[in-house]
């Protein structure tokens, strides 16, 4: 197959897919809906966010090709979040006056993992097309990766995106506090427990000492690479030779309504309701 038709065969297989979610994503946020032209940025922002990604497939690709197992699952999961997190981090600073919601979080970071999905995915068909040619095996790897992949790291982003929302735009969050040991040591112990998550937000309960908005960034950090963890593991493992894929279909299933219902609640309506 000649290159031109590979590479424009590889991004029709991904723009499509994203473009739909998108869409849906953006249904759910009929009311008061973001502007497009600053959803397109976060897409484009999660595109970039892949460009670490290719150099090091460039420059290290022998050397990561060499990791297996729990090594690879944990470090792509960690290094893929993190890039993300990161850039929808740097993205805030574009949205001062746009943001207004705490759901306004997940629009903004479900376009950006689809923006990373998008990306990822033009690389993966073109290599697919490559080995495969357009046959059953390639169109497989383009239905996994546009409902299964690609949906996974817009949800991922989309939970993360929802916390930040909250401390982006919640004021009873205070913004640092001076550490001490004994501050640290409580702080550590809360975050491993997920204590503002758990304890606060979802409970929609206030906090009697406040909580900084870094410690609730760590929070969702850290559960959405645990999300990410299980996902790549159910993709990679078998028990008693059978495949733990089926185990992805109600982690999916379970963020989708997560987010969904973030909507549906319209907590964005008191944006300012204390931890």
């Amino acid at each position: 197959m000649p290159a031109v038709l590979l590479w424009t065969l590889a991004f029709l297989c991904s723009v499509l897919p994203a473009l739909g979610w998108l869409l849906i994503w953006r249904l759910n946020d009929e009311k008061e809906a973001e502007p497009k032209k600053m959803v397109l940025l976060a897409f484009l922002f999660g595109i970039l966010s892949v460009l670490p990604f290719f150099l090091a497939r460039h420059f290290w690709g022998e050397q990561l090709q060499g990791i297996g197992g729990w090594g690879a699952i944990i470090l792509f999961a960690v290094a893929e979040e993190f890039v993300k997190a990161f850039a929808l981090i740097r993205l805030g600073k574009y949205l001062r006056i746009e943001f207004t919601q705490m759901v306004d979080g997940i629009v903004y970071a479900t376009a950006l993992g689809l923006g990373f999905a998008f990306a990822e995915n033009i690389l993966y068909f073109s290599l697919s097309l490559s080995s495969f040619g357009v046959t059953k095996a390639f169109w497989a790897v383009v239905v996994f990766r546009s409902l299964g992949t690609m949906l996974a790291h817009s949800l991922f982003s989309g939970i993360f995106g929802f916390f930040w929302g909250y401390a982006f735009v919640s004021k009873n969050i205070t913004p640092h506090h001076q550490y001490s040991v004994v501050r640290f040591w409580k702080v550590l112990h809360e975050s491993l427990r997920f204590h503002i998550i758990f304890s606060h937000i979802l409970q929609a309960r206030p906090s009697l000492h406040g909580h900084e908005k870094l410690d609730l960034l760590r929070e969702a950090f850290r559960l959405v690479v645990i999300l990410h963890i299980f996902f790549n593991a159910a993709l990679q493992f078998s028990f008693l030779w059978h495949p733990l894929t089926v185990l992805i279909v109600p982690l999916l299933m379970g963020g989708f309504f997560f987010l969904s219902q973030r909507f549906l609640q319209k907590r964005n309506i008191d944006i300012f309701h204390p931890l």
